[in-house]
């Protein structure tokens, strides 16, 4: 739970890349995480623990799941290598063997990679 918080409040809200305005931190039937909006896009996105997709699908227990306001392939829009899909899941990989602070600054950075990506595939150019 720290490193799901700390990645967007204390990262993503500070920073103003993401906004949880109107949206809760949840425990589901699978984890804990959050739901949030990635600033450029209206999508809802959940981000946090999914032990159901770390038993079944990667060697990963952290998730970004995607509902976008008109639907799209969200594997068209990501670099599988980078970013597996699971369905409306993306893996977030987790650094090994280094301080907490490295493991939250990888986190974050990978969150911002895929929220620009799915934001410039979707958004026009001129609109950017």
């Amino acid at each position: 739970m720290r490193l799901t918080n700390d990645a967007v409040d204390a990262r993503g809200v500070q920073e103003g890349w993401i906004s949880v305005t109107g949206l809760n931190a949840t425990s589901l039937r699978h984890g804990y995480g959050r739901y949030l909006r990635l600033v450029g896009t209206n999508d809802i996105w959940w981000f946090g623990i999914n032990h159901d997709l770390w038993a079944t699908a990667r060697d990963t227990p952290l998730w970004l799941a995607y509902w976008p306001q008109v639907e799209r392939n969200l594997a068209e829009l990501l670099d599988q290598a980078r970013y597996p899909v699971e369905g409306r899941w993306i893996a977030i990989r987790l650094k090994t063997g280094v301080e907490y602070d490295e493991v939250l600054n990888d986190v974050v950075r990978q969150l911002r990679e895929i929220g620009e990506a799915v934001r410039s595939a979707t958004v026009p150019a001129d609109a950017q």
